[in-house]
């Protein structure tokens, strides 16, 4: 089995225009245990004001790539063609990482064979309301081997951080970019995509990344509202990934027991304009003629919001569907 060190991994961190919030990251990354890995800043800023202000940190070893301007997935792009050690991160000019999270990611990959991605749980933050970071992350990870059982984990609502993500270089580098197809619902597919040839594993801590919260965040940026074909390509893509049309799969009743909720959060991104006049509870009937959606799904998402949404939860992983205890790790 291979042995990975620090320097088999680099670290791009993605930046337009927020020079201040990407000083406190990049010192997060400069102060964690393992040393000897790459960062890169990514710059898509429509401004020098970042390259300038990065001047102090080169001496720190933290090189700077000015990146095509107000381009979308631009520094996407340049870490697939930048990357060239085993393993990347591509990280966030808003995000906090935890001293210990690289040292932690690091022993997943040498304990665990065939890791084709390894990330962390977070926990969100207002920018005057920072949260302190424990002094040790837990030593408890969640396992996955194969892809379906991966995107199972994240489409109930399994929690994983699209920012902490150590991708293998080698699946990273051919990945598709998919936003085309999912807009900026993109995260959670790329990251189900990013283990197609290998197992994925999260560190179950919500300490290994503080998630700033602020009102420029991209995600919170309404003039990038998603089109309707986006809704319905996410829908499709988990009802096969599930196989959701099919009674016999192990997958089938985990998959109708969140598709309403997961659908009615991609609903929520659409434009203003369309949801006043398809309200959702139109909108359900769309999503049931195109077998996203059956009545079983829908009750269910309905009940989900009430004080049954924990009983219902339990009765599934009490049958013996997704999660379970097998899969649990320590290191």
């Amino acid at each position: 089995m291979n042995k990975y060190h620090p320097r088999d991994l680099q670290i791009f961190v993605a930046t337009r225009n927020r020079l201040g919030l990407l000083k406190e990251t990049l010192e997060s990354i400069l102060v964690q245990s393992a040393k000897g890995f790459e960062i890169i800043v990514l710059d898509n800023s429509t401004n020098d004001e970042t390259g300038i202000g990065l001047k102090s940190f080169a001496a720190r070893g933290v090189k700077y790539v000015k990146t095509d301007i107000n381009v979308q997935l631009a520094n996407f792009k340049e870490a697939q063609k930048f990357a060239d050690k085993k393993y990347c991160i591509l990280f966030h000019d808003d995000d906090l990482m935890h001293p210990q999270y690289i040292e932690r990611a690091l022993e997943c990959l040498n304990k665990i064979p065939n890791l084709a991605l390894v990330t962390g749980r977070d926990r969100g933050f207002y920018t005057d309301n920072p949260k302190k970071f424990p002094k040790n992350l837990s030593e408890k990870i969640i396992f996955f081997e194969n892809k379906t059982d991966w995107g199972a984990y994240l489409f109930t609502r399994g929690k994983a951080s699209y920012a902490a993500t150590l991708y293998s270089t080698k699946y990273f580098k051919k990945a598709d970019l998919l936003f085309d197809k999912f807009e900026k619902n993109h995260d959670v597919p790329f990251m189900i995509e990013g283990a197609l040839k290998g197992a994925a594993a999260v560190i179950y801590d919500v300490d290994c990344i503080h998630r700033r919260q602020h009102p420029q965040q991209d995600c919170r940026d309404a003039s990038t509202a998603i089109k309707l074909d986006t809704v319905f390509n996410r829908g499709k893509y988990f009802l096969d990934l599930l196989d959701g049309n099919n009674k016999e799969s192990k997958y089938y009743r985990l998959y109708h027991t969140y598709a309403y909720t997961n659908l009615k959060d991609s609903y929520g991104y659409l434009p203003p304009d369309f949801k006043k006049q398809n309200p959702w509870e139109n909108f359900v009937e769309t999503l049931k003629q195109r077998r996203f959606l059956d009545d079983e799904a829908v009750f269910y998402g309905n009940y989900r919001k009430s004080v049954l949404r924990r009983i219902i939860t339990a009765s599934y992983r009490v049958k013996g569907y997704f999660p379970t205890d097998e899969h649990v790790r320590y290191l």
